[in-house]
């Protein structure tokens, strides 16, 4: 479809028309806000919605990132401006990224191999935004920066800080851990590196999360590995509960998908000398500082995406299966089980076993039933 306006972002909702359809939130570049498809029934569910939505522009030109929020003026929406970060003249916007809707958190804690419990740190508002500043003078080394701001107040949570890194960076976000990959100029290879943020207590008395009553994490665990290759995307498969344990899909430059488990990207892998038989009961690996790819665990075997760009996930109505696309010049599209397929029934199973045992269980309960009548009235003339 054609519109009449410069599309500045778009957005998708997760409430659906009469008809079933996902809606699509539009901008254009005088900042009105348009639904799509645009029905009677579209502009009612945003005028019921429209003051809980909240999002972001960047201008890269000007190294400005501005959020806003959306305002009803009269018959029409407009989005209004709330905050904006300036970057230095000479640093560079990289990419902004947010948490997908469609992720689940199954629980807010990890316990510990201590027993001790490790409150997440959850806020489904957080924007990462990527900086580069490169050197500034000759002893100032290149310096990525990752900015983790709450896109309804423009507060900034906290904030990634990398010496002698440069871009390419690629990073993603889930739960309460962030990946990201870099090149590093002081060891000439690329790494990769997860940090994961854990608050204090938790306030189980609290009906919903707000904004603007959010704190900021105060128990920060990073690690950092060296990885073989280039990396294009990065994202997380993401399940209808969420009780699967998450695999991160890692996009190569080669054009390969990598799934790897999300236990290899642990912050809290121990040394070897460290390992206790409470750390083996917990499941933690030993860290080891480089990753190695396992052909084994590529999702698009021997097919590659040209010129991969991202990976999108979403839920199936199977929680073992999550579904994954892959685009760039090609698109590749595959159900992903991160713990394979234990809430399907493999295509070898017996049917014909299991319906012979349960008729032969039902035979031996109404045998059993009519001996027991029979001895109940033989008893009972005694």
């Amino acid at each position: 479809q054609e519109f009449n306006f410069n599309i500045l972002q778009a957005m998708w909702l997760p409430d659906c028309d009469d008809r079933q359809v996902h809606l699509v939130l539009l901008v254009d570049d005088n900042h009105n806000v348009h639904v799509y498809p645009s029905t009677d029934n579209s502009n009612k569910i945003l005028q019921k919605r429209y003051r809980d939505i909240n999002f972001y522009l960047q201008n890269t030109k000007k190294g400005v990132i501005t959020g806003y929020s959306i305002a009803h003026n009269g018959g029409s929406f407009i989005a209004e401006d709330k905050w904006s970060v300036v970057v230095p003249s000479k640093s560079e916007i990289i990419a902004g990224v947010r948490q997908s809707p469609l992720s689940n958190t199954y629980s807010p804690a990890r316990i510990s191999s201590n027993g001790n419990a490790l409150y997440k740190y959850l806020n489904p508002s957080l924007l990462l935004v990527g900086i580069y500043h490169p050197r500034s003078a000759a002893k100032d080394p290149p310096m990525i920066e990752i900015l983790f701001i709450d896109i309804v107040t423009g507060t900034i949570a906290y904030r990634i800080t990398k010496r002698h890194a440069t871009p390419p960076l690629v990073f993603t976000i889930e739960e309460n851990w962030v990946i990201y990959h870099y090149w590093s100029t002081k060891k000439h290879n690329f790494e990769i590196a997860v940090i994961e943020l854990y608050e204090e207590s938790i306030d189980w008395t609290g009906s919903f999360f707000s904004s603007h009553n959010a704190t900021t994490p105060k128990v920060i665990l990073d690690q950092t590995y060296v990885f073989p290759t280039g990396v294009t995307s990065l994202a997380s498969t993401v399940t209808s509960r969420g009780v699967t344990p998450k695999r991160i899909l890692v996009g190569l430059n080669s054009g390969q998908i990598v799934s790897l488990d999300k236990r290899i990207l642990d912050p809290r892998r121990p040394l070897a000398n460290q390992i206790t038989p409470e750390i083996q009961a917990e499941g933690l690996f030993p860290y080891v500082p480089y990753i190695s790819l396992d052909s084994k665990t590529f999702i698009n075997y021997d097919k590659t995406v040209e010129n991969l760009r991202c990976i999108v996930t979403a839920p199936a109505t199977l929680e073992s299966t999550s579904l994954v696309l892959a685009y760039g010049l090609d698109v590749f599209y595959t159900p992903a089980t991160p713990s394979k397929p234990y809430d399907l029934l493999s295509a070898d199973f017996s049917f014909s076993t299991i319906i012979i045992a349960t008729l032969v269980l039902s035979l031996m309960t109404f045998i059993s039933y009519a001996f027991f009548k029979r001895k109940e009235l033989k008893d009972s003339w005694k």
